[in-house]
């Protein structure tokens, strides 16, 4: 890091880490940002359906899961997402309402991301990198490992979607947000930025 000109950082979360654990100077931190195809991610004709990826955190999925699959209301459903293309995913994010966030040490975890933007309620772990993002009605943060708050706050979910009581105007709010932060022309704003960056220390360096 210190022998480095300059140092991509996918997050806020990564930046501070880098400087404050590692003492990496701010001026050589750029922040960059993947983009998300909004007009694949995005909401469809919703179902009862609760998404999640058993691939992340596998022993807290399976706990959740075992608990909820008893508890829920006859007419909801629980769908792993695994083994999918990406249109797959889309697809089947499109139509649930709620998806259940098992990230962990992430610089910006990407499921969640997308399952937000395809009108679902997140509730979850943000992994720490998630935290700049992580705003309701869209998310909602359960402390890791705090199982049984998960789980009642999936149930109590449930009850306000039953109930009409989702603020859908603030939803789509924070969906518009998200499509802004993760869009294609912010990936190439940053991107942009770090090749003005790369170009200006060519520069210094060779005196041209």
């Amino acid at each position: 890091y210190q022998d480095a000109d300059i140092i991509l950082s996918i997050s806020e979360d990564t930046s501070a880490y880098i400087r404050d654990i590692f003492g990496v100077s701010e001026e050589k931190i750029i922040l960059q940002r993947y983009s998300i195809d909004h007009q694949i991610f995005k909401p469809d004709d919703k179902r009862k359906f609760i998404t999640y990826m058993p691939r992340k955190m596998g022993q807290h999925s399976a706990r959740v899961i075992s608990a909820l699959s008893n508890l829920l209301p006859t007419d909801w459903s629980i769908l792993p997402i695994d083994n999918m293309r990406e249109n797959q995913v889309a697809s089947t994010l499109s139509k649930s309402i709620i998806f259940l966030a098992f990230s962990e040490f992430e610089g910006l975890p990407v499921p969640p991301v997308e399952a937000a933007l395809c009108g679902n309620i997140v509730i979850g772990y943000h992994g720490q990198g998630g935290k700049e993002y992580w705003n309701k009605p869209n998310f909602i943060n359960i402390d890791q490992g705090d199982i049984r708050n998960f789980i009642a706050k999936t149930l109590e979910t449930i009850k306000l979607v039953e109930q009409g009581s989702i603020p859908i105007l603030s939803m789509n709010k924070g969906i518009i947000n998200l499509a802004e932060q993760f869009s294609r022309s912010n990936e190439i704003k940053l991107i942009k930025k770090f090749n003005n960056r790369a170009q200006e220390k060519i520069e210094n360096r060779y005196d041209l």
